[in-house]
């Protein structure tokens, strides 16, 4: 089976949208933005200057407010012609009219911290259960059967299995780990980037190493597996963004999806996320019993 990893075409960009375009959809937490949304969707597929522009954006929305072009130029290194730039990308005349748009949104967020009396609870509970339900049919919508079916089989050829993510990235690469060892898999999972490093020699053909970075760009996990790679193991990518730096060096990429910051979260919630784990793992189990294996315990 020939390894082609998943990933975005080339083809040209739809036109940029009017603002009228960035629209709210109501629901019983009210209207729900839809910026800050089209500004996460579109980091990877932007030129380099404008993905760090609507990076920084969506981390910092509130400190963008305060901030003048130059201001949001000189903070995401990419300069005041970018922003305008990005802005009228977006069906914007200028940078006010985006900090407006922008405004509307954040003043749509629930604000829990603001709320009194038994109204928050649902507010939380209602908010949450959609964000999380937004998330899993986003991973469902970006799932490649066909990637998933090659990924199980390399786990189940293999002799070792290594996953390697740092920080909350690293959580969810703990927990694949552990899903995989159920399957009576050898899989181990590192969030210390030396003992990942030491270990990765004995990598070679009949290893898979799973790096695990939400945003894609984690230097150390990166380098796991391009250096993974250059001992020919199988090389697979988890990751929020299709076309980020450590998708370069996978053999196959396995999409998850953030939740969206109206919920309060802060986006490195891995209640979703654990969806893709559950699939793969059930790929996995299927494989197993298809070949007449015991793949529990």
């Amino acid at each position: 089976m020939s390894k082609t990893p998943q990933g975005t075409g080339n083809g040209s960009r739809p036109a940029a949208p009017r603002p009228s375009a960035v629209e709210v959809e109501p629901t019983e937490l009210g209207p729900q933005p839809r910026l800050l949304a089209a500004l996460r969707a579109a980091v990877d597929s932007y030129p380099t200057a404008l993905g760090r522009i609507a990076q920084y954006v969506t981390d910092n929305p509130d400190q963008v407010l305060r901030f003048s072009a130059a201001e949001l130029g000189a903070f995401s290194r990419a300069g005041a012609a970018s922003v305008i730039r990005m802005c009228r990308r977006l069906g914007f005349d200028g940078f006010s009219d985006f900090k407006l748009a922008l405004a509307a949104d954040l003043a749509r967020r629930p604000a829990f911290a603001d709320q009194t009396g038994e109204g928050v609870h649902h507010a939380i509970v209602a908010a949450l259960h959609r964000g999380m339900v937004t998330a899993v049919d986003d991973i469902r919508d970006r799932l490649d059967e066909a990637s998933l079916v090659a990924v199980a089989d390399h786990l189940i050829a293999s002799r070792r299995i290594d996953v390697y993510g740092a920080g909350g990235s690293g959580v969810l690469g703990a927990y694949l780990a552990f899903r995989l060892m159920r399957l009576r898999l050898t899989a181990q999972a590192f969030m210390d980037p030396s003992l990942a490093e030491e270990v990765a020699n004995g990598l070679d053909e009949r290893s898979v190493a799973i790096g695990v970075s939400l945003t894609g760009i984690t230097a150390d996990t990166v380098h796991f597996l391009q250096n993974a790679r250059i001992s020919r193991a199988i090389t697979v990518a988890v990751t929020d963004r299709p076309s980020s730096p450590i998708t370069k060096h996978a053999d196959w990429v396995l999409l998850t999806s953030t939740m969206p910051p109206e919920t309060e979260g802060d986006g490195l919630s891995m209640a979703p996320r654990t969806f893709l784990v559950e699939i793969l793992a059930a790929m996995v189990a299927l494989r197993l019993r298809e070949e007449g294996r015991p793949g529990t315990r």
